[in-house]
């Protein structure tokens, strides 16, 4: 199942309005702004989407931590940096599974003996939904990023994983 691409574009969207919004973007140098708004509008022109990771209604899903992007650029929660605190601060169970995201009710994570996508109670850190691939566990979490915000009536039938839907709930 690929990405939903309705959600992607969304969440790409907000992300670049929240960037502008940002401290590190209003404290670009000018010609460092132009650079990044003129990448951002080329890889709209070409169908992509800036999403380096996000935090939205949340949900996140972690990001490239900045020491190790060439341009040092802080998205928010980073995959290394959350990790080591999940590892640190939880029973030893945790160290079975490598943290994508989370969100208030849950964590979000890859199952490392099997590599599923799994989706974790945050609280008793059981697994409470197991996903076929990674693409599937992302489309939930932007779904649930999106929430109300995001309602198209044109969503086909069968476009949404068959699960359990924790962004209804």
């Amino acid at each position: 199942m690929p990405l939903n691409a309705k959600y992607l574009k969304e969440l790409s969207h907000l992300f670049v309005e929240d960037l502008k919004r940002s401290d590190y973007y209003r404290k670009l140098p000018d010609n460092e702004r132009r650079d990044l708004d003129d990448r951002i509008s080329s890889e709209l022109a070409e169908g992509r989407h800036p999403l380096l990771g996000f935090s939205e209604n949340g949900v996140s899903l972690y990001g490239i931590d900045p020491e190790l992007r060439d341009d040092q650029f802080d998205s928010g929660p980073s995959l290394l940096a959350e990790n080591l605190v999940h590892w640190g601060s939880v029973p030893l169970k945790t160290l079975r599974y490598l943290f994508v995201g989370d969100s208030d009710l849950w964590y979000f994570a890859i199952e490392l003996a099997t590599g599923y996508p799994v989706v974790l109670d945050k609280a008793t850190l059981k697994q409470v939904e197991r996903f076929a691939s990674m693409e599937e566990l992302v489309n939930e979490m932007m779904e649930q990023a999106l929430g109300d915000y995001f309602e198209d009536p044109e969503d086909e039938p069968g476009s949404h994983s068959t699960g359990f839907h924790f962004s209804s709930n």
